[in-house]
């Protein structure tokens, strides 16, 4: 869909981008020719460069089509757009709460995840001891992309099966430097700031003995 381009741009083109979507959706409005599906994928890309305002009004203006409603977001008092953040499920778990993350801690793991194969890999660590007890002490975060629908109910869900490996949804791909949301599993291995390991996908027969090579890497594990 063409609302990932909203995340494959600087804040510049981002904002040229959804002004010309927008110029076009109205003026194909007054020939009468605007269909549903353009107005979907018009919302998608407001939601996915975060002109939740727009995308409302645009949900207002048109009832008769079935736009997910926003969910409730609570914004940190200290949250700085231009640094790494995401979306996480309130303590309620009735809305979203966007903040940064420090990527600068001793020890950080990224893990993009947006696909089945994210939630076997979810499951493999869970299961293990050992590793789910280094990505506790790792700081691990289980991030989707910010092209994602701020879906409250796919999150609840993927924290259900996964209370101690919770998923958020970026805010911003580009402020995440250095991170392909493209591919998915991929964990990245963080100490004091720096990615110093990186591994792609999930195997099964192989997946656990390449994070505890990572890992040990990192220092998490002896």
């Amino acid at each position: 869909m063409t609302y990932f381009y909203s995340q494959a741009a600087n804040e510049g083109q981002k904002l040229m981008y959804l002004n010309d979507l927008k110029m076009y959706s109205i003026e194909l409005d007054k020939r009468k020719a605007l269909t549903s599906i353009e107005v979907s994928e018009q919302y998608l890309n407001l939601v996915a460069g975060r002109q939740f305002e727009d995308a409302e009004d645009l949900r207002q203006l048109h009832p008769n089509i079935k736009l997910p409603e926003l969910p409730r977001i609570d914004i940190a008092s200290d949250f700085n757009a231009s640094k790494p953040g995401l979306y996480s499920l309130t303590g309620e778990k009735n809305g979203l709460m966007l903040r940064n993350v420090n990527v600068n801690s001793r020890y950080f793991i990224l893990v993009v995840a947006q696909c089945h194969v994210a939630r076997d890999a979810a499951s493999a660590i869970l299961g293990d001891e050992t590793l789910s007890g280094a990505f506790k002490k790792g700081n691990a975060v289980w991030l989707s992309s910010a092209g994602e629908q701020l879906d409250i109910e796919k999150l609840k869900e993927w924290s259900e099966s996964f209370p101690s490996q919770p998923i958020a949804i970026a805010y911003d791909n580009i402020a995440w430097m250095g991170v392909d949301f493209s591919f998915s599993p991929t964990f990245y291995f963080y100490r004091d700031g720096v990615v110093i390991g990186k591994h792609v996908g999930w195997s099964p027969s192989t997946g656990k003995a390449k994070l505890i090579e990572l890992l040990r890497l990192q220092g998490v594990l002896d």
